[in-house]
């Protein structure tokens, strides 16, 4: 099945006046969060060009180029202490990318901070200073400890999120010497059915919401759904419907290889992905051979 070629816009991030960052995204995908890294005092948030006072939320396509702002505290930044941040369930469900003083890390010597952590696969996480983006540790800084059993991550390109593969309880040291690291060791089974994350099919036909119409069932690692896109929505029979897959949980979003949408005409259709990795596929299929 042939796709349209993804339309791409430019994302445009400034800090303290000075363009710091420009990344493309696709047509209907949503950008992934950047976080300044030159100021000494506390990021807040990114607000969108002419929507002063209202954080910009991430979870938001984009269909236009856009242009956002760091907002920072009047605050100096506070040097004191590590957290571990991110997004899913276990012991992320708290943090939805914020410090929460359930996941701040103890600190064992003068450069060493550890923390035991509950976590699920398709979990999110980085590790940063308090206060501050400067300086956070994330897939860059991992690095196995004679346990190669126990490396159960892999990051998402630029900036390094770790993204969990294994369920489990995890114990992480993140040394800040010369060399900083991250550490990290699997020391357990996680709870069962806890979480798991859910997926859905968002898009152009339910305006990119997690629906319970649209949620994938899932068999172990499969997920799978039946998509119908009815003609009368979009005014033709060969208008493209573009769509991805959507953990609101995690807030993490899959599609093209490439990071972009993806597109099919109106009809019914058969999803089937294997996640957290991709291996997705669309099968077009008569609905009446599904009753």
């Amino acid at each position: 099945m042939g796709q349209s070629k993804v339309q791409r816009h430019t994302v445009q991030w400034y800090s303290e006046g000075q363009l710091v960052w420009v990344c493309k995204v696709a047509d209907g995908a949503c950008v992934q969060p950047y976080y300044p890294t030159s100021s000494e005092r506390s990021f807040c948030c990114w607000e969108k060009q002419g929507e002063e006072g209202k954080a910009f939320d991430f979870r938001t396509p984009v269909c236009s180029d856009l242009s956002l702002f760091a907002v920072y505290s009047e605050q100096q930044t506070s040097m004191e202490g590590c957290f571990a941040v991110g997004a899913g369930a276990g012991s992320l469900l708290v943090s939805h990318w914020q410090e929460h003083e359930s996941l701040r890390m103890q600190q064992t010597d003068a450069d060493t901070y550890r923390i035991a952590l509950v976590l699920y696969r398709g979990d999110t996480l980085q590790f940063k200073q308090a206060g501050t983006w400067r300086g956070q540790m994330g897939i860059a800084g991992l690095v196995p400890d004679g346990e190669r059993e126990s490396f159960c991550f892999f990051g998402t390109a630029e900036h390094g999120d770790i993204i969990v593969q294994q369920s489990g309880e995890y114990v992480f040291e993140w040394h800040r010497g010369e060399q900083p690291c991250v550490k990290v060791k699997r020391i357990g089974d996680a709870p069962e059915g806890l979480c798991y994350p859910d997926w859905y099919i968002v898009g152009d036909m339910n305006a990119w919401h997690a629906e319970q119409a649209y949620w994938l069932t899932a068999d172990g690692d499969v997920y799978t759904a039946i998509l119908e896109i009815d003609p009368k929505v979009f005014g033709a029979t060969q208008a493209q419907c573009h769509f991805m897959l959507h953990n609101p949980i995690t807030g993490q979003y899959r599609g093209a290889p490439d990071g972009g949408h993806l597109s099919v005409p109106c009809g019914t259709y058969r999803i089937t992905a294997r996640l957290p990795l991709g291996n997705l596929s669309i099968e077009p299929i008569d609905p009446e051979q599904e009753e």
